[in-house]
C-alpha cells in the first residue's frame, strides 16, 4: 500500500455509551501508540470480532467464518480490506479479491463484516492518512483504553441473576442480550 496509507489493527470493542446496542471497534495504527480509531458496529458483527481476537471457538459459525470457509474453497484470497471512507459515522469499505487465475476484484462490504473477514483471512486492513488524520483520537502514551469484550457486562452476575436476566431478555425478545448471557453461562459450565 502507498504511503498515503495507514494500516489500522483491531484492538478490541467497547461498549458505545451514545448508543443502545451499539458497539465500537477500537482500530489501532501499525507504530502509533497514541492514536485510536473508534468505528461503531452493531452486537452481532461485535461478538464475532471480540470471539475472534479472543480465540473463543464457538458451538456454530459466525457468517464470517462460513465467508472465509467459501472463499477458500474456491481458492478466493482476501489480499486487504481498504477502509476508504465516512460519511455520516459510517465508515465505508472494499474487500480486495483475487481467485486462483490472479484476477482481482474488489468489493463493496460493511465496515465491520470486511474487518472480522480480514482477521479470519490474515488479510491486511489499510486506511487513507487522510481518514485517520480526520478520525483519530489521540491518547497520552500512559493512558489505557479498556477494551470491553461483549460479555464482560455479564460477569459480575451470579449464575441465579444470569438465569432470570436470560428467561427475562427471552421474554422481552431482546435476542441479542439473551445471546450474550447465554454465552456468558456456557463459558461459566465449560469451566
Amino acid at each position: 500500500m502507498s504511503k498515503s496509507h495507514f494500516k489500522v489493527l483491531p484492538l478490541g470493542v467497547i461498549v458505545s455509551h451514545s448508543e443502545a446496542g451499539v458497539y465500537a471497534l477500537v482500530m489501532g495504527i501499525e507504530h502509533d501508540d497514541t492514536r485510536r480509531i473508534p468505528i461503531l458496529i452493531g452486537a452481532l458483527e461485535a461478538q464475532s470480532i471480540v470471539a475472534f481476537l479472543q480465540k473463543e471457538g464457538s458451538a456454530r459459525p459466525f457468517l464470517h467464518d462460513v465467508a472465509r470457509d467459501v472463499f477458500l474453497s474456491f481458492d478466493i484470497s482476501l489480499r486487504k480490506v481498504v477502509i476508504y471512507k465516512k460519511e455520516k459515522k459510517i465508515y465505508y469499505s472494499r474487500l480486495v479479491l483475487c481467485n486462483a487465475n490472479g484476477d482481482v476484484s474488489e468489493i463493496e462490504a460493511r465496515t465491520s463484516d470486511a474487518i472480522a473477514l480480514a482477521l479470519r483471512m490474515n488479510a491486511p486492513i489499510f486506511m487513507p492518512m487522510e481518514l485517520v488524520e480526520q478520525n483519530a483520537i489521540v491518547f497520552e502514551k500512559d493512558d489505557s483504553v479498556k477494551m470491553y469484550n461483549a460479555e464482560n457486562k455479564y460477569t459480575n452476575y451470579s449464575d441465579e441473576q444470569l438465569d432470570e436476566l436470560l428467561q427475562t431478555a427471552i421474554r422481552d425478545e431482546l435476542y441479542e442480550q439473551a445471546t450474550l448471557i447465554r454465552d456468558e453461562i456456557k463459558k461459566r459450565k465449560e469451566k
